[in-house]
């Protein structure tokens, strides 16, 4: 918390306007939203919406030949003013085992706050082939920073009976 408190003190003594505090790790953590000037009246605050996922990456597991999987991760706003609106203008996953279950239709919106409203996306695996398989969830905003984000998806294809990440195996069988 000494660390974020150094950092806005020193970011308002620049001026600045909108800029995010990050803690360790690159976690937005707060958006400042600084009135800069020259003594002449104050300027209008700028939003910094935030593209936030939780959590940021989907593992799948094994998961057998011929049955799915379903994970959710959640799209947040990390501003933490309730008033920035995130504007979200695509969902991509390219084709693959991994697919998007009935995404909300872009754009839509996303307020900050904290905590903020969340939407929730479901990511289904469904693989078509043994072994290890990768693929990205891409995130695109209109207004946010990053204006891309990408959720890293994997999981691993097996033959029955060797199916569920809990299953009694011992090694790469499938």
């Amino acid at each position: 918390m000494r660390t974020a408190w150094v950092t806005m003190l020193v970011t308002l003594s620049l001026g600045l306007i909108g800029t995010r505090v990050l803690a360790a790790g690159e976690a937005p953590v707060a958006t400042v939203q600084s009135v800069a000037g020259d003594g002449g009246g104050a300027e209008p605050l700028v939003c910094s919406p935030v593209i936030g996922v939780e959590p940021t990456s989907l593992d799948f597991g094994r998961v057998c030949l011929g049955q799915c999987r379903d994970l959710v991760i959640n799209l947040f706003n990390a501003s933490q003013d309730p008033t920035c609106n995130l504007t979200i203008t695509n969902l991509s996953i390219p084709a693959g085992p991994f697919v998007l279950v009935s995404p909300p239709a872009t754009p839509f919106n996303i307020a900050g706050g904290s905590p903020g409203p969340r939407v929730n996306v479901t990511v289904r695996y469904c693989p078509s082939a043994t072994g290890p398989q990768s693929s990205t969830f891409t995130i695109t905003s209109s207004n946010g920073a990053p204006l891309t984000l990408g959720v890293p998806l994997s999981g691993s294809g097996n033959r029955p009976p060797i199916c569920n990440a809990g299953g009694p195996y011992s090694g790469n069988e499938g």
